[in-house]
């Protein structure tokens, strides 16, 4: 029979593309599905990535190393300065479809290979009946909403990651986009969102803060109230880039958004995790809290001894994510953050994750003083 010639599905895309909702499961039977999904990424990528093979040797971690939650820390982890200095492959050149870069607001650009399997196992979190967005995307779809991207197209956005990210939730509903060039078109994107509230259930304004916070300045300066009510959702991501100068704290961003665009509840706010070595997005709950997916191990190193963190404690943000296919997704990052398990406020189990800040100094240099004095510093 024809069926017979399927290959099987593999458990990493049963969980990513299945309806299961992984949140309602409770903390034990998440740890112990990232126990067995991160494991099974770190033996392929052992015997199909010869550079992180001998990095792992080094560091004498085998997969046999890895047989509880808790192992799971002994996975030897890449600076994502790696990412900027080589070319890092757990699959033939061949097979690579895309290549990414972040948007090198700090120097140097990192650049991250992915394959067709890499690349579909993300766009298959981004749905709107994904446990990845909770209920924030409930009742979307194309015949009542609309969603305002502050930002390229897909095809013009190119290879640079966030941009190219926000633009797959054009999958959820129809999107139209207000970056032509260098030039954002403001007064055309407060134009449609205050048509589209007339015409549409649910109007979506997606975007990195700060350019949200120019589309509010635009609405406010135009004189005009735009009634959003609670028929206008606000998704956020990419941190302020370049502008970091002019950021907001979360309590104040998210006052100044409500108010200009009449918000019902701040709720409608929410925000997402991301960066272009990691596969997966997190995504804010209705307590702004990001919940990391049974796919993704996340936790904290210490920054002077490097050793992990236990619950709760503010340290350099790590990650294994065995989404990655074409590349070892295990990652020591550049951000300062807090990792919990337990039941969120919101009453869904799991683990959860909460920024502090970026580090501050050279993501190239290194020093551990430099990182010390960021966490010690909160």
């Amino acid at each position: 029979m024809f069926t017979q010639n399927l290959a099987p599905v593999s458990l990493i895309d049963s969980v990513v593309f299945g309806d299961h909702d992984w949140l309602e499961n409770s903390v034990e039977w998440q740890a112990d599905l990232r126990l067995e999904l991160v494991r099974e990424a770190f033996a392929h990528h052992l015997a199909s990535c010869p550079q992180y093979a001998s990095f792992a040797d080094r560091k004498g971690v085998t997969a046999e190393h890895i047989q509880t939650v808790d192992d799971l820390v002994r996975i030897p982890q890449l600076p994502t300065s790696v990412f900027k200095r080589q070319r890092v492959l757990s699959v033939p050149p061949d097979e690579i479809v895309m290549n990414f870069t972040s948007s090198g607001t700090s120097g140097t650009k990192s650049v991250i290979h992915r394959d067709g399997v890499t690349l579909h196992r993300l766009c298959g979190m981004m749905r709107s009946d994904s446990p990845l967005f909770g209920n924030y995307l409930d009742g979307m779809d194309e015949t009542n909403s609309t969603i305002i991207n502050l930002g390229p197209s897909r095809s013009d956005s190119g290879n640079v990651w966030f941009s190219y990210v926000m633009s797959l939730l054009e999958q959820m509903a129809p999107m139209q986009s207000y970056v032509v060039g260098s030039d954002l078109l403001l007064k055309e994107a407060v134009d449609d969102v205050r048509r589209s509230l007339v015409e549409m259930d649910k109007v979506f304004v997606v975007g990195p803060p700060f350019l949200v916070s120019d589309f509010c300045q635009e609405v406010i300066g135009a004189g005009a109230p735009l009634e959003g009510g609670d028929s206008l959702f606000v998704f956020t991501g990419g941190g302020w880039k370049n502008r970091e100068s002019e950021r907001m704290d979360r309590h104040e961003f998210n006052k100044v958004v409500g108010e200009a665009l009449s918000l019902a509840d701040p709720l409608q706010i929410r925000d997402v995790f991301n960066q272009v070595e990691l596969n997966t997005l997190l995504v804010e709950c209705e307590h702004h809290r990001k919940h990391v997916p049974p796919w993704v191990h996340a936790f904290t190193r210490d920054p002077v001894t490097f050793e992990p963190l236990p619950d709760g404690e503010a340290g350099v943000l790590c990650f294994s994510d065995a989404t990655a296919k074409s590349y070892p997704c295990f990652l020591v990052g550049d951000d300062v953050a807090r990792v919990l398990s337990g039941v969120c406020d919101c009453g869904r189990p799991g683990v959860t994750m909460e920024l502090v800040r970026r580090l501050r100094g050279s993501s190239h240099a290194g020093c551990a003083e430099t990182i010390r004095s960021t966490v010690q510093a909160d």
